[in-house]
């Protein structure tokens, strides 16, 4: 009988060990502690720079890049691991979440935010999606292919956006006069659309298709020019101030406001999405290097952080300074003489590409071993880490093994017990 009762306890205790661990709980009166980190039984990852303020936990992972609000509210989009709903995030500007938003599908790219609060977002489930500013949706257009690029806005309202059915989408926001969430036309490329369109100072929208082509699109929807790369195009343009679109595919390209080239830069690997500082040097990721180029095509400077290929288009702060990821699982701060400022280890996560908010802080999503929204001040400590908690449905095997241990113990000392029972 004493054993019989051991092996009950036994069992007991295992299912709820399990149960923990998955559940991650902890006490109220640990929970009223603001110095706890909340973490749970999963790896998490604090700096040498700097500590964490707090490590949040939610449902979903964190994907790809976020975006910034004008009131520093930043929004960034999940992919589930399993078969949980996917989700866009609103965390206020220390970390802690505001709100959430079910969607259909997984978010793989940036969401935008309108001057007066809308979200706009789109999701492999071919639906974009506008929300106000308390996570309440507005409306949502359908597609015929996946939305996974940004959309942009117009300085008249209408909202473009690529898809992979082959379509650049108008759609109208409530900015226009009519019906928001409606279709004023659609442009039909050759192949998928996973370019963000960028508008030029003329009205033009210019994206990239995988068809090779850039294309200028008129504000009507018609055609005005189309520049062939040469190689599919994934990445989006970026439209300089005295008009230049830099596009990187197999080139670094500057194209004339004509649809002329203005000249390239070869780099001998894929060149990712160009970024542009405030003196008009273009930066862009390409394999192992940074490169740094002049505006009329020249070589400033290339430098390899890492030693191993980066990960994201790099961002310039006010100061100069570029921040990129790379697959050594770091962001690096480079200084504009090409000097490494700082490097912040994530630790197991390969960063994707940073943003920076209106105060200088550094955002930076990742995506791996455990996924997580990183945000750090400009000389590299890190303020806060939101991290994602994983569902149930995701990790079964933790929840089942307890319970298979419990079963195997129980069926042993039961054997055991009955064997010395007389007969």
């Amino acid at each position: 009988m004493i054993s019989k009762m051991f092996a009950f306890t036994l069992s007991l205790i295992l299912i709820i060990s399990g149960t923990f661990v998955i559940t991650g709980e902890i006490s109220n009166e640990e929970k009223n502690d603001e110095n706890l980190y909340l973490q749970s039984n999963f790896p998490s990852y604090s700096s040498e720079l700097g500590f964490e303020q707090f490590n949040f936990l939610s449902e979903s992972r964190v994907f790809y890049t976020p975006a910034i609000g004008e009131d520093g509210n930043i929004y960034i989009g999940s992919r589930d691991l399993g078969n949980g709903p996917n989700e866009l995030y609103a965390l206020d500007p220390d970390g802690t979440e505001k709100w959430t938003f079910e969607t259909d599908g997984a978010l793989v790219s940036s969401p935008m935010i309108c001057e007066e609060g809308t979200i706009y977002f789109g999701t492999t489930e071919n639906n974009l999606y506008a929300l106000d500013s308390d996570g309440v949706e507005k409306w949502r257009f359908s597609t015929e292919g996946s939305i996974v690029s940004s959309p942009t806005i117009g300085e008249e309202g209408m909202i473009y956006v690529g898809s992979r059915d082959n379509n650049l989408y108008a759609v109208h926001s409530e900015q226009t006069d009519r019906q928001a969430g409606t279709e004023k036309w659609r442009f039909e490329t050759d192949d998928f659309i996973v370019s963000s369109p960028a508008i030029g100072e003329n009205g033009s929208i210019y994206v990239g298709s995988w068809d090779e082509n850039l294309y200028a699109v008129n504000p009507n929807g018609t055609e005005k020019w189309s520049f062939d790369t040469g190689g599919y195009v994934d990445t989006s343009p970026v439209v300089a101030d005295d008009g230049t679109i830099y596009l990187g595919s197999r080139y670094l390209f500057a194209i004339n406001p004509n649809g002329t080239e203005k000249w390239r830069y070869h780099t001998r690997k894929r060149v990712l999405t160009p970024a542009i500082s405030e003196d008009g040097t273009i930066y862009v990721s390409s394999s192992y290097q940074l490169y740094a180029v002049n505006p009329d095509g020249t070589l400033k400077w290339s430098v390899s952080p890492g030693d191993i290929a980066l990960t994201s288009t790099p961002a310039v702060d006010e100061d100069g300074t570029i921040y990129v990821g790379s697959q050594d699982e770091k962001l690096y701060a480079i200084n504009p003489n090409s000097t490494i400022k700082w490097s912040y280890e994530i630790g197991y996560r390969e960063p994707f590409s940073p943003v920076i908010g209106n105060d200088g802080t550094i955002y930076v999503g990742c995506n791996g071993h455990s996924e997580e929204l990183i945000a750090l001040s400009q000389n590299g400590t890190e303020k806060w880490v939101f991290e994602p908690r994983l569902r149930l449905t995701d990790i079964w095997w933790i929840i089942l093994i307890p319970g298979v241990v419990a079963i195997i113990s129980i069926g042993i000392l039961l054997s055991k017990s009955d064997k010395k029972e007389p007969t």
